[in-house]
């Protein structure tokens, strides 16, 4: 039976080759049997890139916004070659699909669905995805919607108390995506009136960095407090989830630098 998802034989060009999320695709072509015809603007890292691609890679450094550039990396490719049998171009297949149409998948979906479908990770750091969103929110200012599939803020987070419990004791009992393997990412909880303290101490705990002896348990007195104005402020009325900003100013009031003091059973 044909393997639907081999590249074998293929020529590919890719577009933002020398790093991040367009040498990741590049490196998921290549492990599907392609030839990468790789594009970017930093020389350097596009030839160090091809260099570990055991001569899969054909590094071409430019921009795709320049006609005589692309012109002329065409036409060398197609003389080395004899043709391009497809074209990744990052800027359509970015987190959020933000693409020109609608009909581009978000490259963070291509990655996981084609993880999924062949059950493994040719060279690919799927660790990426994070970092390219951070890349979106912290440089280019262009926060992605909570709700964005394995790149929002809000992917695989709970509310409810019950699960942050569940957390704390054992989390992959309630989370078959290992969020921390795959995207480099806790678990998340946005914290509420249904949380409660295990909600709150899971949240700081994962945001803090918390871990062993240095969690902080449900019955710490910084979490009771915190877990404490939660309450009070949805019994004068709150309806919303608290942001990450309203619970890190509660964190720093409550717990500053320093680490849990709870005792351990």
């Amino acid at each position: 039976m044909q393997d639907v998802m081999s590249l074998e034989g293929k020529t590919i060009v890719v577009t933002g080759a020398a790093q991040g999320i367009g040498q990741a695709v590049a490196s998921l072509a290549i492990g599907l049997g392609a030839r990468v015809v790789g594009v970017d603007l930093n020389g350097d890292k596009l030839h160090a890139f091809a260099e570990t691609m055991s001569g899969r890679l054909l590094p071409y450094v430019g921009s795709v916004a320049d006609p005589e550039f692309t012109e002329a990396t065409v036409g060398d490719v197609k003389a080395r070659i004899g043709g391009i049998d497809g074209h990744d171009h990052v800027a359509e297949h970015e987190p959020a699909a933000r693409g020109e149409r609608t009909g581009n998948p978000p490259l963070e979906a291509l990655v996981i669905d084609h993880i999924g479908l062949k059950g493994e990770t040719p060279g690919v750091d799927t660790t990426a995805i994070t970092r390219a969103a951070a890349y979106f929110r912290d440089q280019l200012g262009t926060p992605l919607p909570a709700n964005y599939p394995f790149a929002g803020a809000g992917f695989n987070v709970t509310s409810a108390g019950i699960h942050a419990d569940g957390l704390l004791k054992n989390e992959e009992i309630y989370n078959i995506f290992d969020t921390a393997k795959v995207l480099d990412r806790p678990l998340g909880i946005t914290v509420n009136d249904r949380s409660g303290l295990a909600g709150v101490a899971y949240w700081i705990n994962t945001t803090l960095g918390l871990k062993g002896a240095a969690q902080a348990r449900k019955d710490d007195p910084r979490v009771v407090a915190i877990h404490r104005e939660v309450e009070r402020q949805y019994a004068a009325g709150r309806s919303t989830g608290f942001s990450p900003d309203e619970m890190l100013a509660l964190a720093k009031l409550h717990f500053g630098n320093a680490p849990a003091t709870s005792p351990r059973g």
